[in-house]
């Protein structure tokens, strides 16, 4: 149930990135952010449980909370101390194996 958990936390997660818009610098839709991260923790004696995809109640519940907190938070106004980073002008290069996949894509250069 804790590996269910694990996924649907991270399709509700997905979603809400969805309905809020988040795209990527490519234009594409975001799927999360290089540093997200999914805890799932059973602290006791609960009612335990063996799934927790998104018809159980577990995973109803883990859905709508990741789902509510997040759409919440990407769709507020930014707070007055946010300083956003200046976009990244350079063009992203990249060499090796993946370099012809990427660029044959029109992604990226390589170089």
């Amino acid at each position: 149930a804790l590996i269910n958990a694990v996924g649907t936390a991270t399709e509700a997660k997905t979603a809400a990135f969805r309905a809020a818009g988040v795209t990527t610098r490519f234009g594409e839709a975001a799927t999360g952010t290089t540093t997200d991260t999914v805890t799932v923790v059973n602290l006791g004696e609960s009612p335990r449980s063996p799934y927790a995809g998104s018809a159980t109640v577990p995973g109803f519940l883990i859905a709508q909370t990741v789902y509510g907190a997040l759409l919440r938070h990407l769709t507020a106004a930014p707070s007055p101390e946010y300083k956003p980073r200046p976009p990244n002008t350079a063009e992203p290069t990249t060499t090796g194996a993946n370099a012809a996949a990427a660029a044959s894509a029109g992604r990226i250069r390589t170089g």
